[in-house]
């Protein structure tokens, strides 16, 4: 098992790595990882305030602001998450 989770972790960084360059702050940057491993980690509910408390903001606005705000996730990002879903991690899915 544990093969395959660094296989997702890898590819999570590489992910992550191709989005990176459409925050122009460090802490969005940042925040945006911590934003991918919230959503496929073990949060039971994944909306604003679970993922946020899980990745250890106060409130979920600084979240929202990183997803929709000037240079967010929503558009350029959306576009190279859906690519390099389809391209990158089938091989990682499990027969």
């Amino acid at each position: 098992m544990k093969p395959l989770v660094q296989g997702w972790e890898r590819e999570l960084v590489a992910l992550h790595e191709r989005i990176a360059g459409q925050f122009s702050r460090s802490e969005s940057r940042q925040r945006s990882l911590a934003y991918l491993k919230a959503l496929l980690g073990g949060v039971e509910r994944k909306n604003g305030w679970q993922l946020s408390k899980w990745m250890g903001e106060s409130t979920p606005d600084s979240v929202q602001y990183c997803l929709i705000g000037p240079g967010g996730m929503f558009t350029p990002c959306g576009t190279c998450c859906a690519s390099m879903w389809s391209n990158s991690w089938e091989p990682l899915m499990p027969c």
